[in-house]
């Protein structure tokens, strides 16, 4: 990659990493339907993997205290990730919810509760789908799902 390429890629991520942010914020100020105990918390986070690729992600985690003293949480990650590869990369928007246990029809674990990805493309394309996807997934009504009905919970 050239230099403008990189600088390109970096303010790309930035201003997606700002967009997730200010959108997971303002769910945490004006989501109550996850309950009065949950923290909020952003990452930028990368991983050089074994076969040479590195993996960036943005991650905005909720976590929420299913008792007022967190001994029980549930997580909610709203991550957009990015796999560089040669000559192939990935993308990945999801919410993914951790939870300690069952809540309506998701099992205590892990589940998805929505995702968009794609593979095998190029990184420019990657980075276009990225910033298409995070747009969707600020467009959702309820990220949250059945975490988000506080009779389930």
């Amino acid at each position: 990659m050239a230099h403008d390429e990189i600088l390109e890629f970096l303010q790309e991520l930035d201003r997606l990493h700002d967009r997730l942010r200010g959108h997971t914020s303002e769910l945490l100020l004006h989501g109550a339907a996850l309950g009065d105990h949950r923290e909020l918390s952003h990452e930028l986070l990368t991983d050089r993997r074994e076969d040479g690729s590195v993996e960036v992600s943005l991650l905005h985690r909720f976590v929420v205290g299913i008792t007022p003293d967190y001994a029980l949480t549930h997580e909610v990650d709203l991550v957009a990730r990015l796999t560089v590869s040669t000559p192939h990369s990935s993308a990945r928007v999801a919410v993914d919810a951790y939870l300690d246990h069952p809540v309506a029809d998701l099992p205590e674990g892990p589940s998805v509760l929505w995702e968009r990805q794609v593979d095998g493309v190029g990184l420019g394309e990657a980075l276009r789908f990225l910033g298409a996807a995070v747009e969707e997934l600020r467009g959702l009504e309820n990220p949250f799902g059945p975490l988000a009905d506080r009779d389930r919970t």
